[in-house]
Parts: C-alpha cells; structure tokens; sequence
C-alpha cells in the first residue's frame, strides 16, 4: 500500500472506532434510540425491538442513566393506568391488551426458577367491554415447558407460540362490571408470595372500579422446599431463559405476538413497587417492554407528574420513538424519605386527603417517587385521626429526608 494513504486511512478507523465506543456507552443517557449497542456490563436493553410496533407504556430493567445497574426483589407491583379515551384498530380489530408482567423467581437445590407471570386485561375498544387474562411462561431455560402437574390454578397449561407449553386462565366479569366508562381507571397487581405448605405462588388481581378482585392464584406444586426470591428485577443479568429480569406495566396487540395501532386516545399510566413499607413509583424508567411479544403503533409518551407529585407516563396517539421517561440519576426524579413516627397509618402529600391519594405504609417509614418540588405531608394514624403535619423539599437525584417525631407542634 502506497504510505501516503496510510495516515489518513489510520486516522478514519480510529475516528470509527471512538465512535463505535461512544454509542455503545452513551445510549443508557439518551431518552432516544440509537441502534442495536452493546452494554459492557449488564443487559443490552435493545436487543429486542428497535421501533414501534413494540410494548408501549412503563417498564423497569434495573438500569439507569449512565449505565448505572441495580436489582430488587419485591413481594407485589401495581399498575395503575387513567384513561380519558382509548382506541385501537388493527384492519377492523379492535381488540388490545393492557399487560402487567413481572418475574417470579425462586431456589431449589443449587438451580434458580424463573417464571414470567402475566396479567392482562383484554379491552374491545369499540364496545369499551373489559376482560381479564393470566398468563404463566417458564423462564428456567430456553423454551422451557410449564408442567402441568407442578403448576395449580383456576387455569389449564397449553401449547404457546413459543414452542413451549404455558398456563392460562380467562377470568369474565359480569355484564354490570365488565364495560369501561370513561374518564376511568384501572388498577392491576401481581403478588409473590410463599403458601401456608411452603410453596411459592404468584396472584393476579385487579380494581376496575368495583374493589379489588384476586382471580386467580397460581402454586408451583413442584417446588416443595424452595425459597422464594420474589419479583426480582436486574440489570446486571439475564434470566436463566435468556430473557430480562424487568417489570412491565405495556400496551399491546389482543395476543399471540400481534400488533394494534393507537388512535385518538389519551391516557396515564404508573408503575410502583412495593418496597417493604409501601407502594413506590419505579424511580427508573423505559417506555417499552423486551419481554411482552405484543406490540401497539402511532404511541407518543412524555413524562408526566399526577396531583400528587409521582411520575406517569402520558401516553396519547401519535409518533414516538423508544427510549427512557425518566431517571432517578438524571435528577428528574427525587426521593422521599419519611420517618413517620407512627408504625402503621397513611400519608398525605399537600393537604389533598381522599381514598386515591392517600399512601399507606407500615414499619414506620415510607419512601416515595416525587416530582423535584416542595410538599406538605401529612401524617394519619390507621384509623384515619391525624398525627402532625411536616415539609419537606424533594431535590432531582437526591435523598431527602424528614423525620416527622422530630416536627415541632406548636
């Protein structure tokens, strides 16, 4: 080769090589997609779908900004979805999904089991009619069965999409019950929890407006003598079935890997954990799901605050890309740590005392999501008389904190 081209030609492959290392470290910061790269330490979270059709709405990874990755186990998460108008058509289908899906993971021996436990409602668009549907996939391996004598439920274990065997339970409400009216809203759960004869379960409930209804509740037969991890979330791992250790809280097609496209529609959603003292906004957050196989077009999401100073996504009909809603570690988001100086009780956060905006805790302490803001919080007993009131200033990508025994009542 002549020399005289050697430097220049050197010079561009180390330009193509910073910039290869750039993307593959920058792309956890930015709120948008920039291809397929590849995360050093911990999960790849663009390994799955690169644009829309892809699981719309809320789901936790365990990774933050700046490649920042962590893991939880929880015992519950709790989807909470407002809808003011909802409409989706796929060539006159209707039909969509709204899902909630997380990890149950537990130990036997030397060997950890994964499964991934979905709740779904199932929403005709059209007729604003409402069902609800859970799924159970094995996670322990790739494609692995769902054996249906070390799995009970109200349900039965077919044959999937994925070439693998997997439970299933259709749960229909009444004709009072089951139609939505909107502006309404739709509260989701699944629990992780450990049976009376020691086997682990995971339950499926559901709040559509006429109080919380647990439909079904599934126990791993097989798994005598194992320990319970719980809901466990990661982003320093995958699964043992190759799949993400997240939480998902999406829109999607009907089932069976479809796609449905959004129109006319407005809606919020939040995703919370329960942290051992009570319920938490995931204070990290993605606007699709790896793990889910059903997919929603013509979705645009932007972060948002409710009344109450926790983060949601405000999802309505339009274009969108994939990429974050918010960081706890980009200071979007700040942290409450209240010491409430009763053991059991509920908080208030600037005066606004009703059913939907009270927050129990227990153990004396409750941590919280919270808009970067001032905030009144008040605290009440269990049987609803109030203990004092306190301030507090929540600062993005901070740790406040307010011990309210310590609140002077004058």
């Amino acid at each position: 080769m002549d020399k005289r081209f050697e430097e220049p030609i050197y010079i561009l492959l180390w330009c193509a090589v910073i910039v290869g290392v750039a993307a593959a470290t920058l792309y956890p910061y930015s709120t948008g997609f920039y291809g397929a790269p590849i995360i050093t330490s911990g999960v790849n979270l663009y390994s799955c779908d690169f644009q829309q059709p892809a699981p719309m709405g809320i789901t936790d990874y365990g990774v933050g900004a700046y490649g920042q990755t962590y893991n939880y186990s929880t015992s519950s998460f709790l989807g909470k979805i407002n809808i003011m108008s909802l409409h989706a058509n796929s060539s006159g289908d209707y039909n969509m999904t709204i899902q909630l899906n997380a990890n149950i993971a537990f130990t036997h021996g030397n060997n950890t089991f994964v499964y991934w436990g979905q709740n779904v409602a199932y929403i005709d668009t059209h007729t604003n009619s409402i069902a609800f549907i859970d799924n159970v996939w094995n996670s322990s391996g790739n494609r692995s069965d769902v054996n249906a004598s070390a799995i009970t439920g109200r349900g039965n274990v077919g044959n999937g999409t994925r070439n693998s065997t997997y439970y299933f339970y259709e749960y229909n409400l009444s004709k009072n019950y089951g139609r939505l009216h909107y502006p309404d809203t739709i509260y989701m759960r699944v629990n992780a929890s450990t049976s009376g004869s020691g086997l682990p379960e995971i339950r499926f409930s559901f709040d559509a407006g006429h109080g919380w209804i647990t439909y079904d509740n599934v126990t791993f037969t097989g798994a005598a003598g194992s320990d319970l991890l719980g809901l466990e979330v990661s982003g320093q791992n995958y699964t043992p079935g190759s799949t993400f250790y997240d939480a998902e809280f999406v829109l999607g097609g009907n089932g069976g890997g479809s796609n449905t496209t959004l129109i006319n529609s407005s809606m919020n959603m939040a995703l919370d954990y329960w942290n051992g003292h009570n319920y938490q906004s995931v204070y990290n957050a993605y606007n699709y799901g790896c793990d889910t196989e059903e997919g929603i077009s013509n979705t645009s999401e932007n972060l948002a605050f409710n009344t109450f100073g926790a983060p949601v996504a405000n999802i309505s009909s339009g274009s969108g890309g994939l990429g974050s809603i918010w960081f706890y570690n980009r200071s979007n988001v700040g942290l409450a740590e209240i010491y409430t100086g009763s053991p059991n009780g509920y908080i208030v956060l600037n005066e606004t005392n009703t059913n939907k905006s009270r927050i129990y805790y227990t153990g004396g302490k409750a941590t919280l999501t919270l808009q970067p803001s001032e905030y009144n919080i008040s605290v009440y007993y269990s049987n609803g008389t109030l203990y004092r009131n306190g301030f507090i200033k929540v600062i993005g990508n901070k740790i406040s904190t307010l011990n309210m025994s310590a609140v002077f009542m004058g």
